[in-house]
């Protein structure tokens, strides 16, 4: 698709652009100017670049606030421009990197710049129904802008320069007064332990850029061998676990990833660690991994993990890959605590997110699979292809003990438990016999497995549908105007 006026600009020779060789393989990029600018300048761009770059073979679209000029505010002409590039985006099926650094709505236009300001939002939406979209927040993130942050697949902010709220400091200090701390409820850090807004924290832009650029490549097939398995910090969000003990399920996930002959590398690094996600390759298919550290202590489904899983099968439907979760816990968070009150809520999102998951999907038992939890593992019931156990596993209700100590009461009860005890043997044979799990496979036999699920991935033609992910210089949709 040609369009008239796409400009072509070297990186260094912009200020405003130089950063963004942090993201691109290429020294130059082209950028969508307003009607009739044919030479880029920043005063042209009026606060907002729209430019089209290359990662490697991988074509990507940049959106980048310039707060130095109009404070990065959304007015009526970058709004449209904005709009206009995000369905030129969808078209041609390319991710997008949305930079934001902005006031929100450029109030000296008035009122009525609702009307294209806030079309961005729908126009945004329907890009990211089927393609990648990283937000990243660079310094102040007000308004609208803080609402374009949190549609991204994956959200990234700059530690000590991030700020996200709907308002800023001013409007509050005239509402509340001059001794209301600002930052407790908008500076990065603050946010990103209150909620599960922000995703990752990059310690400076150059950071970020370079994260984004490692996630985009993968989208390629192509996992740095050096970054297979990151290690994930154990003191995230507060959520500590053991370090005795998670270097020893760490050996066992890593044993697990191993499985996968193309590698893997480790997304959301900064969430719960209770899951842990990565994209992996198999035999050259992109797999999305959701995993439990194998036989850790505190492996307890809670509110933070929850969140975790809905957005790791966020940015996956994203990618259109198919998905495998490997699942040892011994169930949900059973007590009240405050920070859990949203338990419940969020566990009936991220169920209907992994029934309505558009991409072939399954599961394994990984050791312990108990009560509301196993729907974690993708059952058949749930669209997904059948679920596995590995060798040793254990799966029910809840762990034997616990009933037959729940049931200690009643003599007659505890008899017929007692009874349907011994029909559910270590082999799992009545739930083969039941179709609730295929089989039961040792260790050594995952990547078997594996193997199989994606053949029958690719001989059912279940994902014909990704032009997105095999984009490359011969197919390329969006052609810069020639200088």
């Amino acid at each position: 698709m040609g369009i008239s006026n796409l400009v072509r600009v070297q990186l260094q020779e912009q200020a405003v652009l130089s950063s963004l060789g942090d993201l691109f393989t290429e020294a130059g990029v082209d950028a969508l100017m307003p009607e009739g600018i044919d030479k880029f300048s920043r005063n042209d761009c009026d606060g907002f670049i729209t430019a089209f770059g290359w990662i490697g073979n991988r074509q990507v679209g940049i959106i980048m606030n310039d707060f130095r000029v109009n404070g990065g505010s959304f007015g009526r002409e970058v709004s449209q421009r904005t709009a206009k590039f995000l369905d030129i985006a969808r078209e041609a099926e390319i991710p997008v990197v949305f930079l934001l650094n902005t006031l929100g709505v450029r109030f000296l236009e008035g009122r009525t710049v609702f009307k294209e300001t806030f079309s961005i939002i729908p126009h945004l939406d329907r890009f990211a129904e089927k393609n990648l979209l990283v937000t990243i927040s660079i310094g102040r993130t007000l308004g609208l802008g803080a609402l374009l942050f949190g549609m991204g697949h994956y959200r990234i902010a700059v530690r000590e320069k991030s700020q996200i709220n709907l308002t800023g400091p001013e409007v509050i200090n005239l509402f509340f007064g001059k001794g209301f701390d600002f930052k407790a409820i908008a500076a990065a850090e603050n946010v990103f332990e209150q909620n599960s807004l922000i995703h990752e924290l990059s310690d400076d832009l150059s950071a970020a850029l370079r994260r984004t650029k490692e996630i985009i490549s993968t989208l390629s097939y192509i996992i740095p061998k050096d970054r297979t398995c990151n290690r994930h910090s154990p003191e995230a969000n507060g959520e500590h676990m053991d370090s005795t003990l998670l270097s020893d399920s760490e050996t066992k996930l890593r044993s697990v990833l191993a499985k996968f002959d193309g590698g893997s590398l480790e997304v959301f690094n900064s969430l719960s660690p209770i899951v842990r996600t990565f994209f992996a390759v198999h035999e050259r298919q992109l797999i999305g991994v959701l995993i439990n550290p194998p036989g850790h202590i505190g492996n307890v489904i809670n509110t933070r993990a929850l969140q975790k899983y809905s957005a790791s099968l966020d940015l996956f439907k994203a990618a259109r890959v198919p998905v495998i979760s490997f699942v040892d816990t011994a169930g949900a968070e059973p007590r009240n605590l405050e920070r859990e009150r949203d338990l419940l809520t969020e566990f009936i999102a991220a169920t209907r997110k992994l029934i309505q998951y558009p991409y072939p999907k399954m599961g394994f038992a990984l050791g312990r699979c108990f009560g509301g939890a196993t729907v974690l593992s993708f059952p058949p019931i749930f669209g997904g292809h059948p679920t596995y156990a590995v060798e040793g596993s254990r799966i029910g209700v809840m762990h034997d003990d616990i009933i037959a100590q729940l049931l200690s009461g009643s003599a007659r009860m505890l008899e017929q438990w007692k009874a349907t005890q011994e029909t559910q043997t270590a082999d799992l044979a009545d739930l083969i016999k039941h179709g609730l799990i295929e089989g039961s496979v040792s260790p050594e036999k995952i990547s078997e497995v594996l193997s199989r699920f994606v053949f029958q991935v690719r001989t059912k033609s279940l994902l014909e549908e990704v032009p997105y992910l095999k984009r490359t210089r011969n197919n390329v949709t969006v052609d810069r105007k020639e200088a």
